[in-house]
């Protein structure tokens, strides 16, 4: 009898078990309350949102960490070979997982503040701003923010849901790609709403801080992604440990 491979198949204790990937909907609380804190004093804002502020290193750890795990499953899947996966999955996972280190770099201007390294003249000529790092650029325009955006789109909204709907989209996924839990798509879904409702209700008098509301709503919505990501990141890695256990077992 061939196995069942198909979440729809599984059986009931094995659908049970994925009951513990909907963990991460109690972090919805904490993002609507990251955002209401928009409305406090301008002086708690601008130390909220200043660059190495709190939600910019909240979003930077989130990537940093969803870019260990997404390595340490490259160098797992490396290892231990799964059948019913391409032999090209443990690059993808590790390219992945170098996309999202660059992300984390970048969110931080790769830690020039931390260190203490002033701009070099020729960086700041090109990109108008005291900051090292690349997507700043001017050559580069909204390039990379734009494709850094679809990149998570797709695999952390795309995937999961399209997984979740055909238990045949999700065997040929998995072949190639992570898939992380659906819950991770709709925080993503979530925080972009909540974005969005936060700029209009902010805009209605609850704001007063130095930078302008789209700046300060537009860098907490990266910091959630950030930390959404790291998330998702580190189920991804636990359903592989879980498949590799039960395949071995």
């Amino acid at each position: 009898m061939p196995a069942l491979s198909s979440p729809a198949l599984a059986p009931p204790r094995d659908r049970s078990r994925s009951l513990r990937d909907w963990w991460p909907i109690l972090l919805l609380p904490v993002f609507i309350a990251a955002y209401a804190s928009l409305s406090l004093s301008g002086a708690v804002v601008d130390d909220l949102i200043e660059e190495d502020g709190v939600y910019e290193w909240a979003g930077t750890l989130g990537l940093l960490a969803a870019a260990i795990c997404l390595g340490i499953a490259a160098v797992r899947a490396r290892r231990e070979r799964d059948g019913a996966e391409s032999a090209l999955k443990p690059f993808i996972l590790g390219g992945l997982g170098l996309a999202l280190f660059f992300a984390a770099g970048e969110e931080i201007s790769w830690g020039q503040r931390l260190l203490g390294v002033e701009t070099p003249d020729g960086v700041k000529e090109a990109s108008g701003q005291d900051e090292i790092n690349i997507h700043n650029l001017e050559v580069v325009g909204n390039t990379l923010d734009m494709g850094f955006q679809l990149f998570w789109a797709g695999l952390f909204v795309a995937v999961p849901l399209l997984a979740w709907l055909s238990p045949r989209a999700r065997d040929l996924l998995r072949r190639y790609l992570p898939i992380a839990p659906p819950v991770i798509a709709f925080l993503l879904i979530m925080n972009y709403l909540l974005a969005q409702a936060s700029e209009r209700v902010l805009d209605s008098g609850l704001y007063d801080s130095k930078y302008p509301i789209g700046h300060s709503v537009n860098e907490l919505k990266e910091a959630v992604v950030g930390v959404a990501l790291g998330v998702a990141a580190f189920l991804v890695l636990r359903r592989i440990e879980r498949h590799r256990a039960a395949d071995t077992g």
